[in-house]
């Protein structure tokens, strides 16, 4: 930072000049060192640096390093001092801070002792009437029992009593006609009962009488299905004995003719094979006369093609004996 920066910061500050000025001087050197620095730096090739330049780096490099323990050496100096001077003036302030606001209190309470008198007086007295007629009002908050005189309040309290005697009275006339209607139900429900009890016997004994009938008519129900079903089992024995019959007569039937077509077959095949012994014969002969001239050169395909000549000659001797 240049001197110029360094004296519009102290400017800026809102310090007194003597104390800003003295605050610059303390750090003005460092300043100075710094600026000594930068110009040694010049004569350092930082693209490309040799031996001499690394030393002269380090060298400048230690010298900023001790610029900067330095100074902070003498900030935080003067900064324990300040903070000093600043725990003095609020230690002072604060003997000043507490002495006065003793005073105030004392004062301020003594200013409003018959204010403070008259709300308690108020607060005591509407704390009484709620208590006389919360038992008649459910919410005594709706009354301004605090602004009422006691003429106000009686009557008011006196109102509020009448109509509560009133509804007690009528709760009770209430529920009278209710226990009344109660009884009154309840009666109603037993003798309901009484009936209900005996039309529910006399649905059982007809249930009864019905049930013996409907016995005695499954029984005549369940003979007559009885005999029927016999019948039944009769006549389908008679049908499946009979298709028994026709259907081993078809088999019988079936075989005959199954029989009857094998042996048409094997007479044709025997007259087959006499008509094709004699061509069967020639095709054999003629298979087996088939031959190779021998092979000029022997090798591997030579050999190959022999074989294969020789499969093929079986695979005719198959295909005749299809014939």
């Amino acid at each position: 930072m240049k001197n110029s920066e360094l004296e519009k910061v102290v400017i800026n500050s809102g310090l007194e000049l003597s104390e800003g000025e003295q605050i610059k001087q303390s750090y003005l050197p460092f300043f100075i060192q710094i600026a000594e620095i930068k110009e040694d730096a010049k004569h350092i090739n930082f693209e490309n640096p040799s031996e001499e330049d690394e030393k002269k780096a380090r060298e400048l490099r230690l010298r900023t390093v001790k610029i900067r323990t330095g100074s902070a050496k003498i900030k935080d100096e003067r900064k324990k001092i300040h903070l000093l001077k600043g725990n003095l003036e609020q230690s002072s302030y604060n003997l000043i801070k507490t002495g006065c606001e003793l005073e105030e209190e004392m004062f301020f309470q003594l200013e409003k002792k018959r204010e403070n008198e008259e709300m308690q007086r108020i607060e005591l007295l509407v704390l009484k009437r709620t208590e006389k007629i919360s038992m008649f009002c459910s919410d005594p908050s709706i009354y301004p029992l605090s602004r009422m005189t006691d003429d106000e309040f009686n009557a008011v309290f006196i109102t509020l009593k009448e109509v509560f005697e009133r509804k007690i009275e009528s709760e009770r006339i209430e529920a009278e006609r209710i226990e009344t209607e109660r009884k009154a139900e309840l009666k109603r429900i037993e003798d309901q009962r009484i009936e209900n009890e005996k039309l529910k016997a006399e649905a059982i004994e007809r249930e009864k009488q019905q049930q013996i009938e409907r016995e005695k008519a499954e029984a005549i129900l369940k003979a007559e299905r009885k005999k029927k079903d016999e019948l039944i089992r009769i006549e389908r024995e008679k049908a499946e004995a009979i298709q028994e019959e026709l259907k081993n007569e078809r088999l019988k039937q079936l075989q005959i003719e199954e029989e009857r077509k094998a042996e048409e077959e094997r007479l044709i095949k025997i007259k087959i094979e006499k008509e094709n012994a004699p061509i069967k014969e020639k095709l054999n002969e003629w298979i087996e006369n088939l031959k190779l001239d021998k092979s000029p050169v022997k090798n591997n395909i030579t050999i190959e093609i022999q074989e294969k000549f020789d499969l093929f000659k079986d695979w005719a001797k198959k295909q005749v004996l299809t014939i």
